[in-house]
């Protein structure tokens, strides 16, 4: 008798259940078979069981009977319309657990003769095993329908996996039991004439937990209905591995990226490549993209000009089994350059023959920059890019090393004039942008052979290495002053600029480079005193006057503590009327050596911040003296002169005022005196100071006019009240015709301005007499008085308020009483 899988038998045991209850309430055995068939067709995977009506036997139940009361009969049976057998049933009269039995057993014996005669039904062995082989296979397999999903049969080892019994699985939905999440259904592969590859997903047990699965289905008729057994494999600890793997190649690719590490592997014997992502993201090649296959080491993504230090890195570390260790460029198919540094080693077989290449790549490329940067940093101003003074004073020391007897090296040192100035009024960064166009104006001027560094602030010097010849390092020293002066704007604002250039050659012998520098600087310097905007060529006798000058200022700085300064007065007359209308307080200083005039500190004054402290005493003192003069003669103006240093504060204006409210002098008994080089220094931030100073009253006049850079033309640009025409063509009125012209010019440009003039350095009546034919309104100078103290003064003008004769005013004449 065939075997019958359990499934089989307990889904087929509710049927006999039926069929033998109505057998014992009177059914014939015909009435049995025809209850019977379908479930038979469904239980053993026939298409269709029928009880021929030509068999001849004979239809009544009890046909036969034996001593037990048991009843037999036999009929054939039609499997799939050809005759397969018979049928032999054997009932006991009353017990139906006996009536089950034996219904059972011929069913069984029937069907393993049917089957087995079928054309398409395997032999009884063939059968069996199969049936073996899905009952006891250590996988959970079932079957479902292809229409609907329902269970149609399941294996030991899904119940025991799933913790169902297989009676509870039957007809039920595959989907509902195994799959609670709709969205897995599809995933299944229900569909006819069909191989579906592992497809994974999660399944259920009977006691909620999940399962990580592969199933893999095949379809399949199953006792004749559209089928699919499905093999299912718990793959739940492997999904669990992959994941913490997946999750621990996650954290190794977040490191490299973070750390900017690229993975490499190259089998040089099949010429197979491994990258890792970063490796990719350095290369700049797109993730996935096909590679090339070489069986030795590729230097394809190498830069050009490093394959071969690459290369030879590679050829040593082979040769001598050692790590490679080398830094390269790539260039990525943007054009964007990186920096790696490469590290590998090298895998050899038994022979020694290298079989495989593995190492790591990092992205040094910020580094290479930084190292980059800190070398230019070290041989180049990075404001202006022009070498630094360590570059310089190298390249300087060199020549010197190695000069021949016809080839000394010359040294400019180019200082810019008054630069602090624009830093002080116009901010820093205006100060930078002066220096990066005045650095670009240099190396214009120069010769290639030539080299220029910016050494620090405003200073820069130039070295010429190859010219024994003098005229042409003048000629340099000239366009570099012709090159800086040209007017610039900046910040919104056009300034002129001038410098002082000091030029030292090297002797044939016996100098190094700080002493060549000192004589630049040296010959700078008197440059500077010499008034600016100028060359000077070192003399043996500049060092006596620097180290004057460095006692001089030191000197200077004592003075204000030891109240060494004083102040005399010269006043300013009328010419038409003779009246004294106003007084110009000039500063003098009592060295130890004697009086001291202005020309003689003031210029090493303002190249320092002592100039600030002079100018403010100065003011001070003028204003409180004026403030007692204003009582007897309140029409008469106190005359200041104002430093470059001074106007280029951003505070002055309010500065001066304060001054005035704390001693208590009136503005507009207050006249300030700048000069033309001073103003154009930065016309922008001195039309602002001067406007804000006018509001209040203060006067402006300009001195030493017509000596300055484009004279008249500044006019336009100021509120002027008076101009002072310079001694220089003062003297010459009644001598030099151009003197006369210019003096001529000045009046004239006042008259039609509404602007006062004031003649300076008047000495003799003639002067006087050619001023008053010009128009001239006020003169100045030595025919009315020499610079007096404030006691004299007061006795000769302040009470007399009329101009005395010359011959009252003073014992001497002009030409000796000169202060």
């Amino acid at each position: 008798m065939g075997r019958v899988i359990p499934l089989q038998l307990l889904r087929f045991q509710r049927v006999l259940t039926d069929a033998a209850m109505r057998l014992a309430g009177g059914a014939t055995a015909e009435d049995l078979f025809t209850s019977l068939a379908p479930a038979l067709c469904t239980t053993f995977g026939v298409r269709r069981v029928v009880v021929s009506a030509r068999s001849g036997f004979s239809r009544d139940f009890g046909a036969s009977s034996d001593d037990s009361g048991s009843i037999r009969a036999a009929y054939p049976v039609l499997v799939d319309g050809g005759e397969g057998g018979r049928i032999e049933l054997t009932i006991g009269p009353a017990n139906t657990q006996g009536y089950l039995t034996s219904a059972m057993q011929d069913v069984c014996s029937l069907f393993s003769i049917a089957l087995a005669d079928h054309p398409r039904a395997p032999s009884q062995v063939e059968r069996e095993d199969w049936r073996s082989l899905f009952d006891e296979h250590p996988a959970p397999l079932l079957v479902y329908a292809v229409e609907d999903a329902r269970i149609l049969a399941v294996n030991a080892a899904f119940c025991e996996s799933y913790g169902y019994d297989a009676i509870e699985l039957l007809g039920r939905r595959f989907t509902d039991v195994c799959i609670p999440d709709a969205e897995y259904a599809e995933l299944i592969g229900l569909h006819e004439d069909s191989t579906n590859a592992p497809v994974r997903c999660r399944h259920q047990k009977r006691n909620g937990m999940r399962l990580d699965v592969e199933v893999t289905t095949r379809y399949c008729l199953w006792l004749g209905e559209s089928a699919c057994i499905a093999l299912i494999n718990d793959v739940t600890s492997r999904t669990r591995i992959e994941r913490r793997l997946v999750e621990s190649e996650r954290r190794l690719e977040r490191v490299q990226a973070i750390g900017g590490v690229g993975i490499f592997e190259v089998d040089l014997r099949s010429g197979q490549r491994y990258w890792s992502k970063e490796l990719y993201h350095q290369l700049g090649v797109a993730l996935g993209n096909a590679l090339p296959c070489s069986k030795t080491f590729s230097l394809d993504e190498v830069h050009p000009e490093d394959r071969e230090a690459v290369r030879t890195a590679f050829d040593a570390a082979m040769k001598e089994h050692a790590t490679v260790r080398v830094d390269h460029r790539v260039i990525h198919p943007s054009g964007e350059v990186v920096w790696l540094q490469l590290q590998a080693d090298v895998d050899f077989d038994a022979d020694g023959t290298p079989i495989r290449v593995i190492g790591t790549t990092v992205d040094i490329t910020d580094r290479k920059h930084a190292e980059e940067q800190l070398g230019f940093l070290a041989h180049y101003d990075p404001l202006t890019r022009l070498a630094n003074r360590q570059n310089a004073m190298s390249r300087l020391r060199n020549l010197l090393q190695y000069q021949r007897k016809r080839t000394r090296p010359t040294l400019l040192f180019v200082d810019l004039d008054h630069f602090k100035e624009i830093n002080d009024t116009m901010g820093h960064e205006a100060g930078d942008q002066v220096l990066i166009e005045i650095g670009s104006r240099l190396q214009k001027a120069l010769r290639d052979s030539d080299c220029v560094a910016r050494i620090g602030g405003d200073e820069f010097v130039v070295i010429m290495s190859n010219d024994t010849d003098v005229d042409k390092t003048h000629i340099v020293a000239g366009r570099i002053i012709a090159a800086v002066e040209k007017p610039l704007r900046v910040a919104g604002r056009e300034i002129i600029l001038t410098c002082s250039v000091g030029i030292a050659q090297a002797p044939s012998e016996g100098i190094d480079v700080e002493g060549l520098v000192s004589r630049a600087d040296m010959a700078m310097y008197h440059a500077k005193r010499t008034g600016r905007n100028r060359f000077a060529i070192y003399e043996d006798n500049m060092l006596r006057e620097t180290l004057e000058r460095f006692q001089t200022e030191s000197e200077l700085r004592l003075a204000i503590e030891r109240r060494e300064f004083f102040l005399l007065y010269q006043p300013i007359m009328s010419i038409s009327q003779r009246e004294l209308t106003g007084v110009e307080a000039l500063v003098r200083w009592r060295h130890s050596s004697g009086v001291r005039t202005p020309d003689q500190f003031i210029r090493i004054a303002e190249d320092s911040d002592i100039i600030l402290a002079v100018d403010d005493w100065v003011l001070r003192e003028a204003c409180r003296q004026g403030t007692i003069w204003l009582r007897e003669c309140p029409g008469i103006c106190m005359s200041v002169n104002v430093s470059r240093r001074q106007l280029s504060d951003p505070n002055y204006a309010r500065h001066v005022l304060a001054v005035l409210d704390e001693v208590g002098f009136d503005p507009k008994s207050l006249q300030l005196e700048l000069t033309e080089t001073t103003l154009t220094s930065d016309l922008g931030h001195a039309r602002n100071v001067l406007f804000e100073l006018r509001q209040a009253g203060v006067r402006i006049a300009i001195d030493d006019f017509g000596t300055g850079y484009n004279s008249l033309a500044n006019l336009r640009y100021f509120s002027i009240d008076a101009l002072k025409i310079d001694r220089s063509f003062t003297s010459g009125v009644n001598s030099s015709p151009s003197d006369m012209a210019i003096a001529g010019a000045v009046v004239s440009a006042g008259r039609n301005l509404g602007i006062r003039v004031i003649a300076e350095g008047v000495e003799n009546e003639d002067h006087i007499d050619t001023l008053r034919r010009l128009g001239c309104d006020d003169a100045q100078g030595y025919w009315f008085s020499k610079p007096i103290a404030a006691d004299c003064f007061e006795q000769q003008f302040i009470r007399v308020h009329s101009t005395p004769a010359p011959s009252a005013l003073t014992e001497t004449t002009p030409e000796t009483a000169r202060a």
